[in-house]
């Protein structure tokens, strides 16, 4: 399927609160064009609102790996990569 649609879907699903199956719609858009950067500023987001901080930091680096020159990916993965810091931090007891 192309990525258009499960991206639309995906955001029709945050916006009722399933993150899950948003995050999932995003993963299968990534997957079936990885030239596509749209998927990869979402999912990062979609993974936090999980509660999945682990992956969410992964999503992000890979998104900003691959589209590194992409304002519209790298403004918000650096934002989930330091969400995830401060949830990181503030659960060990070192917060910054």
């Amino acid at each position: 399927q192309e990525p258009q649609p499960r991206e639309d879907l995906a955001l029709a699903l945050e916006r009722r609160g399933a993150w899950q199956q948003a995050a999932r719609q995003l993963r299968l858009a990534a997957a079936a064009d990885t030239h596509r950067s749209r998927p990869w500023m979402l999912l990062p987001g979609a993974l936090l609102q999980l509660g999945d901080t682990a992956a969410a930091r992964v999503a992000a680096l890979t998104a900003l790996r691959h589209f590194a020159g992409d304002p519209d990916v790298r403004v918000p993965a650096h934002d989930v990569l330091a969400r995830t810091r401060r949830v990181t931090a503030h659960a060990v007891g070192t917060t910054p």
